[in-house]
Protein backbone atom coordinates (compact mmCIF):
# COMPACT_ATOMS: atom_id res chain seq x y z
CA UNK A 1 0.00 0.00 0.00
CA UNK A 2 1.21 3.51 -0.80
CA UNK A 3 2.22 5.87 1.97
CA UNK A 4 -1.01 7.43 3.21
CA UNK A 5 0.69 10.86 3.40
CA UNK A 6 1.30 10.73 -0.37
CA UNK A 7 -2.32 9.91 -1.26
CA UNK A 8 -4.38 12.87 -2.44
CA UNK A 9 -8.07 12.18 -1.74
CA UNK A 10 -9.04 15.12 -3.96
CA UNK A 11 -7.60 13.44 -7.09
CA UNK A 12 -7.56 9.81 -5.96
CA UNK A 13 -3.89 9.63 -6.94
CA UNK A 14 -0.72 8.85 -5.05
CA UNK A 15 2.23 11.19 -5.55
CA UNK A 16 5.45 9.31 -6.26
CA UNK A 17 8.74 10.38 -4.73
CA UNK A 18 11.85 10.97 -6.86
CA UNK A 19 13.32 7.53 -6.17
CA UNK A 20 10.10 5.83 -7.28
CA UNK A 21 10.01 7.99 -10.41
CA UNK A 22 13.56 7.02 -11.40
CA UNK A 23 12.82 3.36 -10.76
CA UNK A 24 9.79 3.47 -13.04
CA UNK A 25 11.66 5.42 -15.73
CA UNK A 26 14.39 2.77 -15.73
CA UNK A 27 11.86 -0.04 -16.27
CA UNK A 28 10.60 1.22 -19.60
CA UNK A 29 12.34 1.85 -22.89
CA UNK A 30 9.73 3.83 -24.75
CA UNK A 31 8.53 7.27 -23.78
CA UNK A 32 7.14 10.43 -25.28
CA UNK A 33 9.20 13.52 -25.92
CA UNK A 34 7.31 16.82 -25.98
CA UNK A 35 8.96 19.79 -27.69
CA UNK A 36 7.95 23.15 -29.10
CA UNK A 37 8.13 23.09 -32.90
CA UNK A 38 7.83 26.68 -34.07
CA UNK A 39 4.76 28.00 -32.29
CA UNK A 40 3.10 24.74 -31.30
CA UNK A 41 3.85 21.77 -29.07
CA UNK A 42 4.48 18.37 -30.60
CA UNK A 43 4.94 14.91 -29.08
CA UNK A 44 7.06 12.05 -30.39
CA UNK A 45 7.46 8.46 -29.22
CA UNK A 46 11.14 7.71 -28.57
CA UNK A 47 13.39 4.87 -27.46
CA UNK A 48 15.51 5.70 -24.44
CA UNK A 49 17.46 4.48 -21.43
CA UNK A 50 18.21 6.04 -18.08
CA UNK A 51 21.92 6.63 -17.54
CA UNK A 52 23.34 8.41 -14.52
CA UNK A 53 20.15 10.36 -13.74
CA UNK A 54 19.81 11.47 -17.35
CA UNK A 55 17.53 10.20 -20.08
CA UNK A 56 19.39 9.24 -23.24
CA UNK A 57 17.30 9.18 -26.42
CA UNK A 58 18.31 7.56 -29.68
CA UNK A 59 16.91 9.33 -32.73
CA UNK A 60 17.57 10.47 -36.25
CA UNK A 61 17.81 13.88 -37.84
CA UNK A 62 14.47 15.66 -38.10
CA UNK A 63 11.86 17.72 -36.33
CA UNK A 64 12.10 16.28 -32.83
CA UNK A 65 15.89 16.56 -32.64
CA UNK A 66 15.96 20.03 -34.20
CA UNK A 67 13.14 21.40 -32.03
CA UNK A 68 14.57 19.92 -28.83
CA UNK A 69 18.08 21.20 -29.45
CA UNK A 70 16.92 24.60 -30.73
CA UNK A 71 14.97 25.42 -27.57
CA UNK A 72 17.10 23.32 -25.24
CA UNK A 73 13.97 22.36 -23.32
CA UNK A 74 11.63 19.39 -23.37
CA UNK A 75 9.13 17.41 -21.38
CA UNK A 76 9.36 13.64 -21.29
CA UNK A 77 6.69 11.21 -20.14
CA UNK A 78 6.45 7.50 -19.49
CA UNK A 79 3.37 5.72 -18.24
CA UNK A 80 1.58 2.43 -18.07
CA UNK A 81 -1.90 1.32 -17.21
CA UNK A 82 -3.89 -1.80 -16.45
CA UNK A 83 -7.29 -1.39 -18.04
CA UNK A 84 -8.82 -4.36 -16.21
CA UNK A 85 -7.77 -3.12 -12.76
CA UNK A 86 -8.10 0.59 -13.58
CA UNK A 87 -4.63 1.23 -12.22
CA UNK A 88 -1.45 2.72 -13.59
CA UNK A 89 1.24 5.32 -13.18
CA UNK A 90 2.79 8.26 -15.00
CA UNK A 91 6.16 9.96 -14.65
CA UNK A 92 6.88 13.36 -16.19
CA UNK A 93 10.29 14.98 -16.54
CA UNK A 94 10.88 18.63 -17.44
CA UNK A 95 14.45 19.37 -18.34
CA UNK A 96 17.15 20.60 -20.62
CA UNK A 97 18.11 18.84 -23.83
CA UNK A 98 21.45 18.58 -25.54
CA UNK A 99 22.60 16.60 -28.53
CA UNK A 100 25.55 14.32 -27.86
CA UNK A 101 28.47 15.41 -30.08
CA UNK A 102 31.62 14.40 -28.19
CA UNK A 103 32.98 11.20 -29.78
CA UNK A 104 33.56 9.45 -26.45
CA UNK A 105 30.04 10.31 -25.33
CA UNK A 106 28.54 9.12 -28.63
CA UNK A 107 30.39 5.80 -28.29
CA UNK A 108 29.21 5.51 -24.68
CA UNK A 109 25.62 6.21 -25.77
CA UNK A 110 25.86 3.50 -28.44
CA UNK A 111 27.00 1.07 -25.76
CA UNK A 112 23.81 1.69 -23.76
CA UNK A 113 21.92 -0.66 -26.07
CA UNK A 114 19.06 1.64 -27.06
CA UNK A 115 17.27 -0.30 -29.77
CA UNK A 116 14.98 1.77 -31.98
CA UNK A 117 11.66 0.16 -32.87
CA UNK A 118 11.04 2.25 -35.98
CA UNK A 119 12.97 1.77 -39.17
CA UNK A 120 15.22 4.52 -40.43
CA UNK A 121 18.56 5.94 -39.57
CA UNK A 122 18.75 6.47 -35.81
CA UNK A 123 22.39 7.42 -35.31
CA UNK A 124 21.96 10.54 -33.19
CA UNK A 125 21.64 10.80 -29.43
CA UNK A 126 20.31 13.46 -27.12
CA UNK A 127 20.22 13.71 -23.37
CA UNK A 128 17.53 15.12 -21.14
CA UNK A 129 18.83 16.41 -17.85
CA UNK A 130 15.90 16.76 -15.45
CA UNK A 131 15.15 20.02 -13.74
CA UNK A 132 11.94 18.62 -12.33
CA UNK A 133 10.60 15.09 -12.06
CA UNK A 134 7.19 14.06 -10.79
CA UNK A 135 4.96 11.04 -10.87
CA UNK A 136 1.56 9.84 -9.88
CA UNK A 137 -0.03 6.46 -9.47
CA UNK A 138 -3.63 5.31 -9.52
CA UNK A 139 -3.67 2.96 -6.55
CA UNK A 140 -4.73 -0.68 -7.07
Amino acid sequence: MENEADFDPRTGLTELNETECWSLLAQSGIGRLAVIDGHQPDIFPVNYVVDDRRIVVRTGPGTKLAAAVLTGLAAFEVDTFDKDHRSGWSVVVHGTVAEVHDLDEVLAARDLGIEPWADGEKTRFMTITPGEISGRRIPD
